[in-house]
């Protein structure tokens, strides 16, 4: 395992659990790996020890055309990080590699004695172990993609935040064939060298760094609403009438405190009548722009009912689930004042077999979607039987119920908006981007910032800006990348900017 310092840039809507990281790796030499490998060619041909030699542990990481004592040569050197840390299904989205120069290696710096000392970081595609490898079992490279890094202008050049992301995001995606990079020269003239350190080096703070920022995958949230007498929403609804045809009391009155969630066809001391239902959930809790994935519907029976429980005495008692398209209050509605019902999109509760059936994890998904999204038309559910002949009925505990575990329960997946979804809702920009370190943050909200280095080490932040634009002075710091962290309405965003 290599050395690891996860440095987190908050990133959060409400209490989503979607995060942008910076994962900084440098590992030492016990935990880095990278190796240097060496043909040696003496004059008559002959390949000296070099070739079988590992050089796993020495302090720098180089490719070099030369000659050694007469006999001429080429060094390549291997260098791979250890990604494990990285959540799986993680994204991506940038990884800069720094190679510190080592000037005062036993081969000098880096060298264009004869010419241009460019060289390619390519892909290594098969396994190598640190320890063992050598000229003769290198492992197999990929010459397609490969990074070109250009000519040194002195013996001292660093290469800093090198764009490696496509390596990286293949190397997450593809790690049986993604091994690290392999660093060799391009012109194979001798006296051409670039000479890094390595992580065996004595300067830790010359080790190769590899900088990744990748957002976790997206995260199911689980949320089970099980309302009870005072936070639920559910009512019954009758229409009776008697012998000769006259409606009762019934339809004027208000049941939305009984313990019942039921439908019935049924005749009451002579006089013939209908039960539905109401019932409806509260998404309120759900954050603004979330995706359900999934939404199952449980209700309980309740047989100890004074109607008894689920009747199929005359025939079938299933019943219809459909989708209350109005407003209802649960202390007033009563049947002639019920809501409107849409009969498109109907789910279908099946018969009983005992009076005890429970109706568990019924999937009403496309429901809560719906109610989600348009909630001035999706006003819950509505129970019905759909053969209207007496003596049939479907009778479930409703959230007045004395019994709390029967209360009708709504378990819902669902995922909030992703970082790109975020900051696709808001309104800033960020120019000059690349500039010599002065940035104009414009945006015609309310904003406040931060601003991180490639370490993750906040250098500056502000308070809630009451201007349009606001400008950012980066002059004074190193040349590279930084981050600058931007929250409007409560909302963070992420911008990457390089100061030349």
């Amino acid at each position: 395992m290599k050395q690891k310092i996860i440095l987190p840039i908050a990133i959060f809507l409400c209490n989503t659990i979607f995060s942008q990281t910076i994962l900084v790796l440098q590992p030492d030499a016990l935990q880095g790996k990278d190796a240097l490998i060496w043909e040696l060619v003496d004059q008559s041909g002959v390949f000296g020890p070099t070739n079988t030699t590992n050089y796993g542990s020495i302090p720098q990481y180089s490719a070099s055309e030369w000659t050694w004592n007469g006999s001429s040569g080429t060094r390549k050197s291997l260098l791979d990080f250890d990604l494990s840390s990285i959540p799986v299904g993680s994204t991506i989205t940038e990884a800069y590699l720094s190679l510190y120069a080592y000037p005062n290696s036993a081969d000098g710096g880096h060298s264009t004695l004869s010419g241009s000392n460019s060289c390619y970081l390519s892909q290594i595609t098969s396994p190598w172990d640190e320890n063992s490898v050598s000229w003769n079992t290198q492992p197999l490279v990929n010459s397609v993609g490969q990074l070109i890094l250009a000519q040194s202008t002195t013996q001292n050049d660093n290469y800093l935040d090198i764009d490696v992301t496509s390596f990286i995001q293949d190397k997450l995606l593809n790690p049986s064939t993604n091994h690290g990079f392999c660093l060799s020269m391009i012109n194979q003239n001798y006296y051409r060298s670039m000479i890094f350190a390595s992580s065996d080096n004595v300067d830790v703070l010359k080790h190769p760094k590899l900088v990744i920022i990748y957002t976790e995958p997206d995260s199911l949230i689980d949320l089970c609403l099980q309302p009870n007498s005072v936070e639920g929403k559910d009512a019954l609804i009758w229409e009776l009438a008697d012998q000769s045809g006259v409606f009762g009391p019934t339809n004027t009155t208000n049941y939305g405190s009984i313990p019942q969630y039921s439908a019935s066809e049924w005749t009451w001391n002579g006089s013939s009548g209908t039960r539905k239902s109401l019932l409806d959930f509260d998404l309120s809790s759900i954050p603004v722009g979330s995706t359900i994935t999934e939404a199952y519907l449980s209700l309980y029976a309740y047989p100890s009912s004074a109607d008894g429980g689920h009747s199929t005495l005359s025939g079938s008692n299933s019943c219809y689930l459909s989708q209350i398209t109005s407003p209802w209050d649960e202390n007033s509605v009563t049947w002639n004042t019920q809501p409107l019902v849409n009969s498109v999109g109907q789910l279908i509760l099946a018969q009983t077999t005992t009076q005890n059936d429970n109706y568990l994890d019924i999937d009403v998904t496309s429901f809560i979607q719906d109610k989600l999204l348009n909630p001035s038309t999706n006003h819950g559910f509505c129970l019905s039987i759909i053969n209207q002949n007496y003596y049939r009925s479907m009778i479930f505990a409703s959230s007045d119920n004395a019994d709390a575990i029967k209360h009708p329960k709504l378990c819902i997946k669902y995922k909030t908006l992703d970082i790109k979804e975020q900051e696709a809702k808001l309104d800033y920009s960020i120019y000059p981007n690349p500039s010599t370190g002065i940035f104009t943050l414009y945006s015609n909200s309310l904003f406040s910032y931060s601003v991180y280095n490639l370490m993750g080490q906040k250098i500056y932040s502000s308070i809630l800006n009451q201007s349009n634009n606001e400008i950012i002075d980066l002059s004074n710091e190193q040349k590279g990348i930084y981050f600058i962290e931007i929250t409007i309405n409560g909302v963070k965003s992420v911008k990457k900017v390089q100061v030349l």
